[in-house]
This record gives C-alpha cells, structure tokens and sequence, in this order.
C-alpha cells in the first residue's frame, strides 16, 4: 500500500531464533534540498522486489544494481550510495577522492581516469598516467577484480557439480572471489594478458595497486590482493558475503590473515567454521545485508550526519537523515502486540537524484501460529494474516487473499 507518507507492506517471516514474526516494512523516499535540508518527496518510489542485474559488456558477468528490499530480517542497516563520480565544477581531473561518512561510519574511495598495464618486450611492468575525465559510474565492473583467462580449468565436465563450475563465473579457478565483473586480477605473466589491459577507476586508497603486486602468480593467493572499492551493492556470492550462504571460492584463503578478518568483517576461523556446519544451517542473516563491505556493520539510529564526496558537482553533498520513524502498530484479534524488534534495514542514496530512501523494518511475535487457517482445494484462498490488523501512521493496512493451491475460485 502507498499514500503520501511512504510505502509499507507486512509479511510474516522467522526471526534468528527461528521464532514466527510478523514483520512490517515501511519505505519512504526524500528529496536531498538546497542547504542540506531534506523534505519527503512528492513521488514515493516503490519496494524493489527483485534483484536487478546489469550485464558488464562484451565480457562475461553480472553484477547487482539493486536488491529486493522484500527482506523480513536484517542484521544491520545496508548503505548504499550510487550514481557518478563528479569532478567539482565540472573541470576535468586525472584522480580524486570519493566516499561517504555517516555519523561514525566512513568508507573512503580512490578515483582515477583510465590507466592501462604497460609491459615491455623484457618484461617490464608499468601503469600509465590517468587519463583526465569529468564523470565516472561508480560500479564494481571499474573497480578491481575480474577473471584472469589463463588460469586452466576442467574442460571435460562429467558430473553435475563439475559442470554447474565449468558454466558459472564465480566458479572458475581463475576467478578474483571478492568481484568476478572487475579488472586487471591477472594471476600469469603473460604480455597478451597485460600489455594494454585497464586499471580499475576505484581503488582502496589505504591498499593501492602497484606495478610489483598486479601480478598474482598463484590463483590459490587472491586473497593477498586488495579488496575492490565501492559504495553500491554487493554481490551474494562474492566474498566476504558469500560466507554467511556457505559457501567458499574455489580456493579457500587463508582464513586468520586476510584483511577482511583485519577489519572485523569476518571471523578468523570462518572456513573451518563452514566446513563443519550443516549446509541446512545457511544461509545466516549476516547473508542479507547487501551494502558494501564495510558499509553493513552496525545499525543507524536515523538522524545521523551525511557526507559524500565526489560524487556532486559541488565537490561534497551533506545533509542529515530526518530523525523521524513510522508509527507502526500491530493487533492480534484486537489486542496490541509488543514490538519485539524497530530498526533501519536499508539507507540508499541516489546521488544523480538528490534523493535517498529508507526502509523500516518492524517486528511482533504473534500468539498464535500464522496463518490460522490453512488452503484447501475446495477453498485455496486464504489470508496469511487472518487476526492481524496493522496500523502505520494511523492507517489500517488493507489485507489480500492469495489462491495459494493455483485452484481455480468460481
């Protein structure tokens, strides 16, 4: 349902203890103004309810420009922040820096034109000079990674779980597990594979690339490569997050050293941690947070401070979340309901807009399981939330049958 106070929905879920829930989401959409003030737009944009992907070009991979937000459960807030890098003013720059401060959450990225690999006959590996540019689409297909070619794979694939690694990107064993879609992973050193090769646009200023390390030599040691540098959404099954689903890359890293670990994004044990837990027990709720590493680790409370630079062409865009929550209230058979969990699931900035969203997530536990009447044939309409009656900002969310069995009604 939607007016113009936001967009919200309900949906009955489990929580991290396998709990039943009632969950309600609450989405509203906001106007970035002049002086850093905000105002709730006219035009309230909708849920997503599915995951977007956008194909890297004339290379194999995709990569997400969106998730569903229909999520009942996350751990912490996603930020999100899309759209261009922008030179202030419009002048034209060789490199710059971007990224996003919110309250005490910072992420920092290192902008530079187009660079190429430069590799002599002898040998010789150099990077050349940026190239200068006014705009740059911030998206993991210019930042570091990729698949390096040259690394031999199975190229006779019998068995059902050797030919789903022989057709997916993600599984082949040259593959940079932190972002299949980026560039210049180049694991073998080849002249065909690096003479004219790009640079990634966005690179981790604390952990640049240099002409000594673009060479891995060894598929098994990606994992002592940078992390690529972002601000949107994150791919499920690129690592780190590809962990809290279960699974690993084709080459497990060493798992108490990688900078991942250093940053408190993943414990040190998690490969021997998935080995010896029960595939039934993924994914795990850390699986849900989207955002960028580094951009999904705490919960924000709504009235935090926002910076972003580089990213308008005044050079920095700054204002403050609006402090306000939606009023949910939820009954079952009449009586209220103790919300057992209120928290920010998803903060989005759309630079190019000037407008974010935010999306609520509410929780209750029902007193009695949901729904209470279950489908049958002779009657396949049903209402998963029979008994329950939502209020947000004082009005009474509507309830919807589904002809749950595909029966014909009539």
């Amino acid at each position: 349902m939607a007016d113009d106070k936001g967009k919200y929905l309900a949906v009955v879920a489990k929580d991290t203890r396998g709990h039943q829930v009632i969950c309600v989401l609450v989405k509203r959409t906001y106007d970035i103004c002049s002086g850093g003030k905000v105002r709730r737009s006219d035009e309230q944009m909708d849920f997503v309810y599915e995951d977007q992907m956008v194909a890297k070009g004339t290379e194999p991979g995709w990569y997400p420009v969106a998730e569903a937000e229909i999520v009942p459960y996350k751990l912490n807030t996603d930020i999100i922040v899309t759209g261009d890098v922008v030179a202030p003013a419009g002048k034209k720059v060789t490199c710059m820096d971007a990224g996003i401060i919110i309250g005490d959450i910072r992420k920092d990225v290192k902008v530079f034109g187009n660079r190429i690999i430069e590799m002599t006959a002898g040998g010789k590996i150099s990077f050349s000079e940026p190239q200068p540019f006014v705009s740059l689409p911030m998206t993991y297909s210019l930042a570091y990674g990729g698949v390096d070619p040259s690394v031999p794979r199975n190229e006779n694939p019998r068995t059902v779980e050797e030919w789903v690694e022989y057709l997916t990107l993600e599984r082949h064993p040259g593959v940079y597990p932190r972002n299949p879609v980026g560039q210049a992973y180049v694991v073998n050193k080849e002249r065909w594979l690096l003479n004219g090769r790009p640079l990634p646009n966005f690179e981790d200023p604390e952990d640049l690339l240099t002409p000594d390390r673009i060479v891995v030599g060894d598929p098994k040691k990606w994992w002592q490569q940078p992390m690529p540098a972002g601000l949107g959404w994150f791919g499920k099954i690129w690592y780190p997050r590809c962990v809290h689903s279960g699974l690993l890359p084709p080459y497990p890293p060493d798992q108490s050293r990688t900078p991942e670990v250093r940053k408190g994004l993943l414990a040190s044990n998690h490969v021997d941690e998935i080995e010896r837990t029960p595939i039934e027990e993924f994914p795990r709720y850390e699986f849900f947070n989207g955002a960028s590493p580094g951009l999904a680790e705490k919960r924000v409370r709504g009235d935090e401070p926002v910076k972003i630079v580089g990213m308008d062409p005044s050079g920095m865009l700054s204002f403050e979340l609006p402090g306000e929550r939606p009023d949910v209230s939820i009954q079952f058979e009449g009586k209220e309901l103790e919300i057992i969990d209120y928290h920010i699931h998803t903060v989005w900035i759309k630079t190019d807009k000037k407008v974010f969203s935010m999306v609520w997530s509410v929780s209750a536990r029902p007193p009695k399981r949901l729904p209470l009447e279950l489908p049958t044939r002779e009657n396949p309409m049903y209402d998963e939330l029979k008994g329950v009656d939502i209020y947000v900002d004082g009005c009474l969310l509507p309830h919807e049958e589904i002809n749950a069995c595909g029966y014909p009604v009539g």
